[in-house]
């Protein structure tokens, strides 16, 4: 039978959001739900490889130590801001808890899961947080409930602490759900049908034809001429690669990077003269380095190498990523190398970068998973000037704890002020470089404007 929360498709789909059907999702739950009172917010607290690896389990539910029978929610919000339909009737996603009155939480909330590694640096796609409010507000508006109905699960949890997602400020998500909710909000337009600039079609899965050939030469896919799903996987990595929205879709700002690649454009930051990383990736690296890892590529968190055994450096990927909860335990946490690399950061960039993780996890190494964290805080989109230097620097702060905010903005945990942490107040962290020796840096790595070149 169909379960009641079948109107999610048609819903989500008005507010002109991305949505996927996961197979027999209508007929998907524990049981009827009750009369929906709000939405419940969650990240899934894992990471891997594609848009939403933990939807099968999200369906299926988890085995373990402590098993939980699916679905665990009604919704996952993929990384790249896809919704995806898991089940329409009631999940097991909330537990014990209490939100404005309303204790019986897998009957009366709508589970969200988007797809967070959820830890206090793990980044939050600016376009999945839009899609995020986008898709609360439509919900809440079309139950007739106010904002304040939506809540995170640490929010709602019993006993208080029990849950801690999401770790991003509830206070101001609910904020931008309110501003959606009133018209007031700016929302990211959707992509255009064609690139105004060349003309070419926004195309997907399922397109045919010399252009998908085209797309298909520039992402190294065979070239067939056909959108399947090995070309939007390919097109997917070549989006992550240079920093864009990561939907598999080609629009026109993937257009414009896949002209450069197959023209030879290649932005000057991506290509060093002797073939290693780029020059202003070096200077970045070296000033996080000497920040974060003053003692090195051997730095386990707080200066403690020389209380393990083993040379950082002579202990391959894996082995790093399987001895990261053994340091938390000893020494508060996994941070390790020249750039304090996170054990979910670390796995994180195995996948990303197809590693086998037998690799040594030497110097080189380390600058190269590091050189890709500032390709993913939006280091090629900078250079090329399609990303400012005050929002390039909350990036690298939200990556890199020693590193200030630029101006005042919400912080993890506070409105933080220029030059501090973006952690700040968590009573562990703090910035240890002036904003401006950050902004003199940037200044020098950024490819100059053609008009400056013409001056």
């Amino acid at each position: 039978m169909s379960y009641s929360l079948v109107w999610l498709s048609e819903v989500l789909r008005a507010a002109g959001l991305k949505v996927a059907e996961t197979n027999g999702w209508v007929n998907r739950g524990v049981s009827e739900m009750g009369k929906v009172r709000g939405v419940m917010c969650h990240h899934t607290g894992s990471s891997g490889p594609g848009n939403m690896p933990t939807l099968k389990t999200l369906i299926q539910g988890r085995g373990g130590t402590r098993p939980l029978p699916g679905p665990l929610a009604q919704l996952g919000l993929g990384i790249d801001g896809t919704w995806y339909l898991i089940a329409a009737g009631r999940a097991n996603h909330a537990g014990v808890g209490e939100w404005n009155g309303v204790k019986t939480g897998n009957s009366s909330f709508i589970g969200v899961e988007a797809e967070n590694p959820g830890t206090p640096q793990a980044h939050w796609p600016d376009w999945q947080m839009d899609a995020y409010r986008r898709g609360v507000a439509a919900i809440l508006s079309y139950i007739g409930e106010s904002s304040e109905m939506c809540c995170g699960h640490r929010e709602y949890a019993l006993p208080k602490g029990r849950k801690i997602d999401p770790l991003f400020d509830m206070d101001l998500f609910r904020e931008g759900v309110r501003q959606i909710m009133r018209g007031t909000a700016a929302i990211r337009g959707p992509i255009p049908a064609s690139d105004a600039r060349s003309g070419r079609p926004t195309l997907e899965r399922g397109s045919k034809g010399p252009d998908v050939i085209l797309i298909q030469r520039a992402v190294h896919e065979e070239q067939d001429g056909k959108f399947g799903a090995a070309t939007e996987s390919a097109v997917r990595r070549f989006q992550s690669d240079f920093g864009l929205r990561p939907d598999g879709i080609v629009g026109p700002l993937t257009w414009s990077k896949i002209d450069e690649v197959l023209e030879g454009r290649v932005a000057l930051a991506e290509v060093d003269n002797d073939g290693g990383l780029p020059s202003g990736a070096q200077a970045l690296l070296k000033l996080i380095g000497d920040a974060e890892a003053p003692a090195g590529y051997e730095t386990l968190y707080g200066n403690n190498q020389d209380n393990f055994p083993k040379p950082l450096t002579t202990m391959t990927l894996s082995e790093v990523i399987n001895t990261g909860p053994l340091w938390r335990r000893l020494f508060r946490s996994p941070a390790c190398g020249r750039y304090q690399f996170m054990t979910p950061t670390l796995l994180r960039l195995r996948d990303r970068l197809h590693l086998q993780g037998t690799e040594l996890f030497d110097s080189g190494l380390q600058d190269r998973l590091g050189y890709e964290l500032l390709k993913i805080r939006g280091y090629q989109r900078y250079v090329a000037g399609d990303l400012s230097k005050v929002e390039f620097g909350l990036a690298l702060a939200k990556e890199w704890a020693s590193l200030p905010v630029l101006q005042d903005c919400p912080g993890a945990h506070k409105v933080v002020r220029r030059g501090e942490t973006y952690y700040a107040g968590d009573g562990l962290n703090r910035a240890l470089v002036p904003p401006q020796t950050v902004e003199e840096l940037l200044t020098t790595i950024q490819i100059p404007s053609p008009a400056a070149n013409a001056a």
